[in-house]
């Protein structure tokens, strides 16, 4: 079976997104000992807490899923160009 880049670095970068936002969930809770939270629009929480937690959640998240997405591709073409160079002579 034939998987593209497309669908390899998805799936890296899917996996890399759900780890990224467990961790930060876990790092929060720890260090606040607090829940982090959960809904905008919850008026308990102040506007710095939810934007603190909204952008450092954005970032780190972000980075994984680059980070993985590109790892998986670079493994891919590696794996590839491995596989091209076994079929010539």
């Amino acid at each position: 079976m034939r998987i593209s880049k497309r669908s390899t670095g998805w799936a890296a970068s899917l996996g890399a997104g759900l780890l990224a936002g467990w961790s930060v969930r876990a790092v929060w809770r720890a260090v606040t000992r607090e829940e982090p939270p959960s809904d905008r629009e919850d008026l308990s929480r102040s506007t710095w807490q939810v934007t603190v937690f909204a952008g450092v959640l954005a970032a780190v998240t972000a980075i994984a899923q680059t980070l993985a997405q590109r790892q998986a591709m670079v493994e891919k073409e590696a794996k590839e160009a491995k596989a091209l160079a076994e079929t010539e002579p």
